[in-house]
């Protein structure tokens, strides 16, 4: 319930309703806030209609890579769009199947105008423990924030 995206049609333009009774952020462009409600979108060449639920954070990797393999150990930058906001975080080595063992992180992260804080999920009760730490070229369970915005 966080994103709304509007696949492109041809022409210049497409219409879009923005529900429920809150604002939104464009996701390419989060200084631009609307309210619910129809609006008329321009279509641009290089991305597509995306908006971001007031209340919500989400977490994103900003280093320019020419793969997302190259990105693997890059550090992370949250953003919150509005304040209170509340986003969840799923992690893992992207390529074996240790997250079945437990290697993964899947954590709920608040900010409450004061402090990003990171807890467990909720959703995540039925978690199996790992039985090994992971190995040194294995997944980075340590993940660093460099920005909040």
């Amino acid at each position: 319930d966080a994103l709304l995206v509007r696949a492109p049609e041809t022409g210049k333009s497409v219409k879009l309703h923005l529900p429920g009774n809150s604002s939104w952020f464009d996701f390419w462009d989060p200084s631009s806030i609307r309210l619910s409600g129809s609006y008329q979108e321009p279509l641009h060449k290089h991305h597509v209609p995306c908006f971001v639920r007031s209340g919500h954070c989400l977490v994103q990797r900003w280093r320019p890579r020419r793969s997302s393999g190259a990105m693997e150990r890059d550090p992370y930058t949250v953003v919150c769009y509005g304040q209170p906001a509340t986003g969840r975080v799923y992690i893992d080595d992207g390529r074996s199947h240790e997250y079945q063992k437990g290697a993964y992180i899947f954590d709920e992260i608040t900010l409450d105008g004061n402090a990003l804080r990171g807890t467990p999920s909720t959703l995540d009760k039925a978690r199996p423990r790992a039985t090994s730490p992971p190995s040194d070229d294995g997944f980075p369970i340590e993940g660093r924030i460099e920005r909040l915005v």
